[in-house]
């Protein structure tokens, strides 16, 4: 009887393993999809692309944009729904 027992607990215990590593195996390979499926962040663009950052001229002690400016960008950003 306790023969029957510890058999079944070893079977659940094995199926258990089994499931857990299977689904280890796919993690690893859903990642490595992953990696091969992202874009470059940092590849140079090509075509007509323009950059869009502008360089900071000012100096330190001054705002970078003016209140006018971030309403602006604020209402663009709501027009566009951003």
């Amino acid at each position: 009887m306790v023969y029957i027992a510890l058999k079944r607990i070893f079977e659940w215990i094995a199926l258990v393993v089994v499931f857990l590593m299977f689904t280890l195996i796919m993690y690893k390979v859903t990642m490595k999809f992953a990696v091969l499926l992202e874009p470059d962040k940092f590849r140079e663009p090509t075509g007509s692309s323009i950059k869009v950052a502008e360089m900071i001229t000012k100096p330190i002690s001054q705002p970078l944009y003016s209140k006018e400016d971030y309403i602006d960008r604020l209402r663009l950003f709501y027009w566009l729904g951003e």
